[in-house]
C-alpha cells in the first residue's frame, strides 16, 4: 500500500494542474481575444462558473439574452468560456456542418454510458450508417399501422380514469405525467420492440420497464446526472466505486441484456415470416433494412441492441413531457380547450384513423404551440472539431463598443444551443411570443422561416442530419393520446399556473411544481369527466 502513495499523488498532481492550466488558458483573453470581449454575466465562480446558477434557474438564460442579446458569453463548469446563441443564421450554420461542429465529449460519453452505442452517442460515418438504417422506420407509412396501437394504448389510460370515477367522484387531482409515460412506453414497446411494457396494467410490468424506472424516474436518478457529469469531465474518476455508480451500471447492465434477448427474437421472427408478411415493430424492420445491406456496411448485434434503449427512451419520455405540457396549457386555457373539443366530435369514431387525426387542424395547432413554447428538450451543447468562423445574422457588439457580423471560433470552443430560445424569440414570432396561441399557427411570421428545422420551423427537433427523425411519431402519438382524453375529460388547474414550471439540472424539459422541486418531475390537474351537453 505505501508504495500506491506516490503514484495516487502523482495522479492528483496531474489532475490538478491540467484542470488550472485549462482554467488559466480559457481566462486569459489572448486566447479568443473576440469572444472573450463579447457582453455576458460577470462574476463567476472561480469553479463551477455560472453553471450553478444554471442548473438551479431554468430562466436565467432568457434573462441573459435579454440583457445581451441572442449571442454572448458565459462561463461553464470549470470556469471555461462558452459561447451562447440562438442567432439563426449561426444556428443554421452549425447545424448543417457536422464535421466542424459535433456533440461534445462529455454528451457522447453519457449517452453511451447509458444506453450503448447507439444513433445517439454518434458522430461521423458511424452516426450516417446508422441513421440510415433507422429513417425508414419512422415514414409515414409505419405511422399509419402505428395509429391503431396509440389509439388503443390511450383508451386504456382513458378507461384507467374514468375508473376513478366509477363512484360518483365529479373531479380528481391526478398528477397526469406518469401516467402518461406510462401510455407513451405501452406504445413504444409495441411498436418499437413487439414487447410488452404492461405499464398500464395487463400483466405483471416487465423488467425492462423497472430497468428504465430506475435510470430516469427515481428520487435517485438527479443524482447519478452528478456523478455521470464529473466522470466524463474527469475520465480518472470513472475508474473509482463512486457513490450511486451502481444506480446507473446494474439498471443499463439489465436494460442491453433484455436487448440482447429481444433482438434474438425478433431476428427470429424476420426469418420465420421471409415468405409472410413481415413484423411491423420498428427493431424487425431495421433488421430487414440492415440485412439487405453489403456485408461490410451491416451493422453488429451490439450496435442493434444499443439502438433499443434509444427508441425506449426517446420514444416515451419526449412524448409524455410534451403531452403534458399540452394538457397543462389547455387547462390555463378553457377557452381554447372547449375548441379543441369541439374539433375532436367531429370525428364519429372512439378509434380515429391517421388520416382522420391529421385532418384536425386545431389539434394540430394546439400541439405544434404546446412543442414551441416547452419542448421536451430545452437545450444541447455542440463543440468546435476545428478552427472556424460563425456567421451571424443579428451583429453582436462587444465590450467596447464593436460590432461583428461573425465570430472566429477556436477548436475545442463549446458552443450552448438553446432550442426553446428560437422558439419564443420575440423578433421572430412577434410580441406574443411568450403566450399559447394555437391561432398564431393559422398565419405565421414570415421571420420564423430563418430558423432550422425537421417539423414547421420549430426548433424543438434540432435540425439538420442531426434533426430528430422520430418527429413524425411524437407529433401522430399525442394527436391519439389528447383526441382520447380531451374527448373524455376537462382539465382544469390544480395550483395557480404561475406555479407550473421546468425542472432544472439536465436539458430535459419536465414540467415541476415550483414549490414542491423536491417531488421532482409532477404535474398535477384537475381532471373531471367531461359530460357532453
Amino acid at each position: 500500500m505505501p508504495d500506491l502513495i506516490p503514484i495516487v499523488s502523482v495522479i492528483l498532481s496531474c489532475v490538478v494542474v491540467v484542470y488550472l492550466g485549462r482554467v488559466i488558458v480559457y481566462r486569459d483573453c489572448t486566447v479568443q481575444p473576440r469572444l472573450c470581449d463579447l457582453p455576458g454575466p460577470s462574476r463567476p465562480h472561480f469553479f463551477h462558473g455560472h453553471h450553478k446558477e444554471m442548473a438551479g434557474d431554468p430562466g436565467i438564460t432568457d434573462r441573459w439574452r435579454v440583457a445581451f442579446g441572442r449571442t454572448f458569453q458565459f462561463r461553464g463548469l470549470f470556469n471555461i468560456m462558452e459561447l451562447h446563441t440562438s442567432d439563426t443564421k449561426a444556428t443554421a450554420h452549425i447545424v448543417s456542418n457536422l464535421l466542424i461542429y459535433t456533440k461534445t465529449p462529455t454528451t457522447r460519453y453519457n449517452l453511451a454510458r447509458l444506453w450503448g452505442d447507439g444513433i445517439m452517442s454518434q458522430e461521423g460515418y458511424e452516426h450516417k450508417i446508422q441513421r440510415r438504417i433507422m429513417t425508414p422506420v419512422f415514414s409515414g407509412s409505419k405511422m399509419r399501422v402505428f395509429t391503431p396501437i396509440f389509439n388503443r394504448n390511450a383508451t386504456r389510460l382513458r378507461d384507467l380514469w374514468k375508473a376513478e370515477f366509477a363512484h360518483g367522484c365529479e373531479g380528481k387531482k391526478i398528477d397526469v405525467l406518469p401516467w402518461l409515460r406510462r401510455a407513451a412506453l405501452d406504445s413504444m414497446g409495441e411498436t418499437g420492440l413487439d414487447y410488452r411494457f404492461n405499464s398500464l396494467g395487463g400483466g405483471e410490468p416487465s423488467k425492462l420497464m423497472k430497468a428504465i424506472h430506475q435510470l430516469l424516474h427515481t428520487p435517485g436518478s438527479n443524482g447519478t446526472y452528478i456523478i455521470r457529469l464529473a466522470q466524463a469531465s474527469f475520465p480518472i474518476l470513472r475508474y473509482l466505486p463512486l457513490l450511486g455508480s451502481r444506480n446507473i451500471t446494474a439498471p443499463r447492465n439489465t436494460l442491453l441484456q433484455i436487448g440482447a434477448e429481444i433482438l434474438a427474437e425478433r431476428k427470429s421472427a424476420v426469418a420465420t415470416a421471409a415468405d409472410g408478411a413481415p413484423p411491423i415493430d420498428m427493431l424487425s424492420s431495421m433488421i430487414m433494412v440492415n440485412n439487405a445491406l453489403p456485408i461490410e456496411q451491416r451493422l453488429s448485434d451490439d450496435t442493434l441492441i444499443a439502438q433499443i434503449p434509444t427508441l425506449i427512451v426517446s420514444g416515451h419520455e419526449n412524448t409524455s413531457i410534451s403531452t403534458a405540457w399540452a394538457l397543462h396549457n389547455l387547462a390555463v386555457h378553457q377557452d381554447m380547450q372547449s375548441k379543441l373539443r369541439a374539433e375532436i366530435f367531429s370525428v364519429q369514431s372512439d378509434s380515429p384513423t391517421y388520416d382522420e387525426l391529421n385532418e384536425l387542424p386545431y389539434l394540430e395547432a394546439v400541439i405544434k404551440e404546446s412543442m414551441r413554447l416547452r419542448p421536451s428538450v430545452e437545450y444541447t451543447s455542440r463543440v468546435a472539431a476545428m478552427d472556424d468562423i460563425l456567421p451571424l445574422g443579428e451583429p453582436v457588439v462587444d465590450k467596447r463598443g464593436k460590432a461583428y457580423s461573425a465570430i472566429p471560433v477556436l477548436k475545442g470552443q463549446k458552443i450552448h444551443l438553446p432550442l426553446r430560445a428560437l422558439n419564443v424569440d420575440k423578433g421572430l414570432w412577434g410580441a406574443d411570443a411568450d403566450e399559447f396561441s394555437p391561432e398564431r399557427w393559422e398565419k405565421l411570421p414570415e421571420a420564423v422561416s430563418t430558423i432550422p428545422s425537421v417539423y414547421s420551423h420549430l426548433f424543438s427537433f434540432y435540425a439538420g442530419p442531426h434533426g430528430c427523425i422520430a418527429y413524425r411519431y411524437a407529433v401522430i402519438e399525442q394527436k391519439a393520446l389528447l383526441f382520447n382524453l380531451v374527448r373524455s375529460f376537462e382539465f382544469h388547474n390544480a395550483v395557480p399556473p404561475e406555479a407550473i414550471g421546468r425542472t432544472s439540472g439536465t436539458s430535459f424539459g419536465h414540467p415541476c411544481v415550483l414549490h414542491e422541486r423536491e417531488k421532482g418531475t409532477q404535474l398535477p390537474l384537475i381532471v373531471k369527466p367531461y359530460k357532453k351537453q
